[in-house]
């Protein structure tokens, strides 16, 4: 079965070819490499969608997240004379980035796995749950969510956003959500009030060394049940 290896995106200036036999379009965004068999295809998000019935034919990147990374020149000229020494370098990146946790524990600011996280002030938001669909506008519809439950009270709720990529919603809202987690694990969107995760398995990682259980629900309504059970009951 074919699997997408990575999504990737260059500068406009310095557009590639698209492998899809037949097509002669250059591309710079959304750039999609896919292993089939012994070959290594790049082609364009049209052509993907086309071969693969669909943007989500084969499901999440293997490497480097949802949305396209920009690649440096020296990655670009290897995007097409050497993909496989590309995808060798991804995959040093993220065998680097699983090693972070040891490193970031010993961090004096972060506290340790057996160390409670300390009180929060917390604000519970009044979320709508009059159907399915999650109460973010800026969220894939559709897609299932992760609730994190940590002892102190506080959640985090892994959303993905349209851009294919993740992010960490704290919930309930807490005064010092933005400085609660190293920026490794992801970067603050003031915006948004959530933070945008590029690494998410690393950031799962992260997180469950400090969280009392998580769980997936596939639809908003089911979350939202869970999320008004825990302000009725904070200590389970």
């Amino acid at each position: 079965m074919p699997n997408l290896l990575a999504i990737v995106e260059v500068d406009k200036e310095k557009r590639v070819q698209c492998g899809q036999p037949g097509c002669g379009h250059v591309v710079y965004k959304a750039i999609h490499i896919i292993q089939e068999g012994d070959e290594l295809l790049v082609l364009g998000s049209t052509c993907f969608a086309k071969r693969y019935e669909g943007f989500k034919g084969l499901g999440e990147t293997i490497y480097g997240g949802g949305a396209g990374r920009k690649l440096t020149d020296a990655q670009r000229e290897l995007l097409m004379n050497n993909t496989a020494e590309l995808l060798a370098q991804f995959k040093a990146e993220d065998q680097e980035q699983l090693r972070l946790p040891d490193e970031a524990l010993s961090q004096p600011s972060l506290p340790s796995p057996n160390s409670p996280l300390p009180p929060r002030q917390m604000a519970y938001r009044q979320l709508s749950s009059g159907s399915s669909s999650s109460p973010w506008p800026w969220a894939s519809p559709g897609r299932s969510m992760l609730y994190i439950h940590f002892k102190d009270g506080t959640g985090w709720i892994r959303v993905e956003h349209k851009d294919g990529e993740q992010r960490l919603v704290p919930w309930p809202q807490f005064e010092g959500w933005d400085e609660t987690w190293p920026s490794t694990v992801g970067t603050v969107d003031h915006a948004l009030e959530c933070l945008h995760v590029r690494q998410i398995q690393y950031a799962l990682n992260y997180l469950r060394q400090f969280s009392a259980w998580d769980k997936v629900y596939g639809t908003w309504r089911d979350l939202k049940a869970e999320l008004d059970r825990q302000v009725k009951s904070p200590n389970t």
